[in-house]
């Protein structure tokens, strides 16, 4: 495969002998493969779940950036899901990497850098703190990402509400607006 120009390819479960990027081309490599990767010029080149059998050549200015995925699994006290709870990964300088709510099993995947590589070397980006939060309750822990990984954060003394509150919000409302109705129905006959 040969990429040139200002190509931006998306790519998800390829698998390729070789693949040369030139110029300022991009490709987005989801859960692939590839035995020989060469890149050159400001060629980037973002592998996420993918894996290159041989070491790959990096030129010029062009850039690998190597991440994985990270399932994280917030659960409360006792350990029932905390869907709705929010999911940060934050890099060591402190800055934010990624964040998302979990969905309704108590899961979120965030998608964290392992290394930068470039024709002078390969740059790590070392220990992610990873946060789990739900109103007033959290927890952390720290994660090195050189391979997917999946862990659960507990977030203690804590027990999810048996109603979530935006469902308990929504039937009050619907509650209240049907009242208004019945009432203004009949005072209107």
């Amino acid at each position: 495969m040969y990429v040139y120009g200002d190509s931006r390819i998306y790519a998800y479960n390829l698998t390729t002998y070789t693949a040369y990027l030139f110029d300022n081309s991009e490709i987005y490599a989801y859960d692939s493969k590839s035995y020989e990767l060469h890149s050159y010029d400001n060629s980037e080149i973002w592998a996420i779940n993918s894996t290159v059998t041989a070491y790959p050549t990096i030129h010029d200015q062009s850039k690998i950036y190597v991440c994985w995925y990270l399932d994280v699994h917030v659960t409360d006290s006792i350990d029932q899901d905390v869907p709705s709870a929010n999911v940060t990964a934050i890099y060591p300088n402190a800055s934010t990497a990624e964040s998302k709510p979990t969905d309704s099993d108590g899961w979120a995947r965030l998608t964290l850098m392992e290394k930068m590589m470039n024709a002078t070397g390969q740059y790590p980006v070392g220990n992610y703190t990873v946060e789990a939060t739900y109103g007033v309750y959290s927890n952390t822990t720290t994660v090195n990402m050189t391979e997917n990984k999946q862990f659960t954060l507990r977030l203690e003394d804590f027990v999810i509400p048996e109603f979530h509150t935006l469902i308990i919000l929504s039937l009050f409302i619907t509650v209240m607006l049907l009242a208004a109705i019945i009432y203004r129905r009949r005072h209107t006959m």
